[in-house]
């Protein structure tokens, strides 16, 4: 089965965006992509 996961390397949102700087919410969003896909 094949799926679509969307992912914005550059600049991915997320709701933590008031406690993570950009640096952060780039490494927690590639994590949970790991979770996803991996």
């Amino acid at each position: 089965m094949r799926v679509v996961v969307p992912f914005a390397a550059e600049r991915p949102k997320t709701r933590l965006g008031d406690v993570l700087d950009p640096v952060e919410r780039r490494s927690f969003a590639r994590a949970m992509l790991r979770e996803v896909v991996g």
